[in-house]
């Protein structure tokens, strides 16, 4: 939990290309917005019930996991797709295998 900013930051670098500046504020802002949507979430737990809550939450994620991982290789943009090396696999690709 406290060690997923320094493997994003990571990961944004090495796998799509992010400068250390861009990898750094979008895993500062994601931060953020964990930050913001604790307390909401908190409410919704507190006045429905932790089951509802943890319900909602896997729904929500699972409806908006492929939307955000599409929207990081798509700001990555073309030179993180490492068209040309041998073995390279296209974000399309990489899309579809994560939903399957």
């Amino acid at each position: 939990w406290n060690y997923l900013p320094v493997y994003l930051s990571q990961w944004l670098r090495t796998s799509c290309g992010f400068s250390s500046t861009a990898a750094l504020s979008l895993t500062a802002l994601s931060k953020i917005v964990q930050l913001l949507t604790t307390f909401p979430v908190s409410l919704f737990g507190d006045r429905f019930g932790t089951i509802s809550a943890m319900i909602f939450g896997n729904v929500a994620s699972a409806a908006l996991a492929l939307p955000a991982f599409l929207l990081v290789l798509l700001a990555a943009g073309p030179s993180a797709s490492a068209a040309g090396e041998p073995g390279a696999v296209e974000w399309p690709a990489q899309a579809l295998a994560f939903v399957t």
